[in-house]
Protein backbone atom coordinates (compact mmCIF):
# COMPACT_ATOMS: atom_id res chain seq x y z
CA UNK A 1 0.00 0.00 0.00
CA UNK A 2 2.47 2.48 0.85
CA UNK A 3 4.02 2.04 -2.53
CA UNK A 4 0.75 2.72 -4.44
CA UNK A 5 0.94 5.80 -2.10
CA UNK A 6 4.41 6.95 -3.37
CA UNK A 7 2.88 5.96 -6.86
CA UNK A 8 0.26 8.59 -6.72
CA UNK A 9 2.44 11.24 -5.39
CA UNK A 10 4.86 10.61 -8.22
CA UNK A 11 2.39 10.58 -10.87
CA UNK A 12 0.65 14.00 -9.01
CA UNK A 13 4.05 15.37 -9.47
CA UNK A 14 4.65 14.72 -13.00
CA UNK A 15 1.29 15.99 -14.00
CA UNK A 16 2.15 19.10 -12.19
CA UNK A 17 5.84 19.77 -13.88
CA UNK A 18 3.88 19.00 -17.12
CA UNK A 19 1.44 21.58 -16.99
CA UNK A 20 3.49 24.13 -15.31
CA UNK A 21 5.71 23.27 -18.90
CA UNK A 22 2.98 23.60 -21.00
CA UNK A 23 2.02 26.93 -19.30
CA UNK A 24 5.57 28.52 -19.78
CA UNK A 25 5.70 27.16 -23.37
CA UNK A 26 2.30 28.90 -24.02
CA UNK A 27 3.77 32.71 -22.71
CA UNK A 28 6.83 31.80 -24.83
CA UNK A 29 4.56 31.73 -28.31
CA UNK A 30 2.22 34.25 -27.84
CA UNK A 31 1.76 36.36 -30.74
CA UNK A 32 2.45 40.00 -31.53
CA UNK A 33 -0.07 42.52 -31.63
CA UNK A 34 -1.81 42.71 -35.18
CA UNK A 35 -0.51 38.90 -36.35
CA UNK A 36 -2.86 36.44 -37.51
CA UNK A 37 -4.43 33.93 -35.48
CA UNK A 38 -2.44 30.60 -35.70
CA UNK A 39 -5.63 28.93 -38.08
CA UNK A 40 -5.30 31.70 -40.77
CA UNK A 41 -1.71 31.37 -40.65
CA UNK A 42 -1.23 27.48 -40.96
CA UNK A 43 -3.36 27.48 -43.50
CA UNK A 44 -1.17 29.91 -45.76
CA UNK A 45 1.50 27.95 -44.43
CA UNK A 46 -0.04 24.31 -45.81
CA UNK A 47 -1.01 26.18 -48.79
CA UNK A 48 3.14 27.66 -49.64
CA UNK A 49 4.32 23.24 -48.83
CA UNK A 50 1.93 22.23 -51.42
CA UNK A 51 3.41 24.60 -54.01
CA UNK A 52 6.87 23.48 -53.14
CA UNK A 53 6.09 19.86 -53.11
CA UNK A 54 3.93 20.26 -56.78
CA UNK A 55 7.03 22.33 -57.91
CA UNK A 56 9.42 19.65 -56.89
CA UNK A 57 7.17 16.65 -58.24
CA UNK A 58 6.79 19.00 -61.69
CA UNK A 59 10.78 19.05 -61.83
CA UNK A 60 11.22 15.00 -60.99
CA UNK A 61 8.77 14.09 -63.72
CA UNK A 62 9.81 16.69 -66.27
CA UNK A 63 13.48 14.43 -65.56
CA UNK A 64 11.67 11.46 -65.96
CA UNK A 65 11.61 9.93 -62.84
CA UNK A 66 8.81 8.49 -59.96
CA UNK A 67 10.68 9.19 -57.23
CA UNK A 68 13.53 11.30 -56.02
CA UNK A 69 16.05 8.49 -55.46
CA UNK A 70 15.74 8.37 -59.57
CA UNK A 71 16.09 11.53 -59.51
CA UNK A 72 19.78 11.97 -57.84
CA UNK A 73 20.59 8.80 -59.76
CA UNK A 74 20.02 10.36 -63.15
CA UNK A 75 21.82 13.69 -61.95
CA UNK A 76 24.50 11.74 -60.49
CA UNK A 77 25.14 9.65 -64.08
CA UNK A 78 25.02 12.93 -66.04
CA UNK A 79 27.65 14.74 -63.52
CA UNK A 80 30.15 12.16 -64.14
Amino acid sequence: MDTDKHRKIEKRARVAAALKAIKNVRGMFKRAPGEKPMSEWWSEYKKEEKALEDARFGRMMHLGCSTSGEVRHRVTKVIK
